[in-house]
């Protein structure tokens, strides 16, 4: 090949790669979104601001307080593969944690260990999960900051998320307050306090 056109020929293979990268992460993302198997997960939100993010609300689960293992030992950070089945009433649980990647058709994510202890009942395991926040636009994110925050005292109020999981992949569709998507809920209260 001629020195001349090794330049560009580099050029266009770097701009092709750059292009490449975002578009296979954004389409890997929105297949779980669209083809994943869907499950509700019950939140307990909280409400932080990251500045260097925007504004979102941060879920934390209720399955994260169920989780306790025989046996084996955790460490933090240590990636695990849990595996979720949908209980009677249709929200999901943990039926299983695992340091290896299920190798049958189960329905599973890839998460880290957020922290590892023992109690009476063995090793005691809470979780990073990768879908534990909800962003939210600038002008409902304070209002939806105090919603959370009275939700999290009513325990009459049913909140969820609503997750897609796919090969490994986990994402956050929605969230719900009794059956209200978070977004419309948050809509809702602003007017009535009008």
């Amino acid at each position: 090949m001629d020195k001349k056109y090794i330049l560009p020929f580099l050029f266009l293979v770097v701009a092709l790669v750059q292009l490449w990268v975002p578009a296979s992460m954004i389409w890997k993302s929105e297949s779980v979104l669209n083809d994943g198997k869907v499950f509700r997960f019950k939140t307990a939100p909280i409400d932080p601001v990251d500045p260097f993010r925007g504004k979102y609300v941060t879920l934390a689960f209720d399955v994260d307080e169920q989780i306790s293992t025989a046996d084996v030992v955790w460490y933090k950070d240590e990636y695990v593969y849990v595996k979720v089945l949908a209980d009677s009433e249709g929200f999901a649980e943990i039926e299983s944690i695992s340091k290896k990647q299920p190798d049958d058709s189960s329905d599973y994510f890839k998460t880290t260990v957020r922290y590892a202890g023992k109690d009476e009942n063995g090793a005691n395991v809470r979780l990073h999960f990768p879908f534990d926040k909800y962003y939210m636009e600038e002008s409902k994110a304070f209002e939806a900051e105090v919603a959370v925050r009275e939700l999290a005292q009513d325990r009459s109020q049913v909140a969820y998320a609503i997750v897609s999981i796919q090969d490994g992949e986990a994402r956050l569709k929605e969230v719900m307050v009794n059956e209200v998507p978070l977004k419309d809920w948050v809509e809702q209260m602003m007017e009535e306090r009008e």
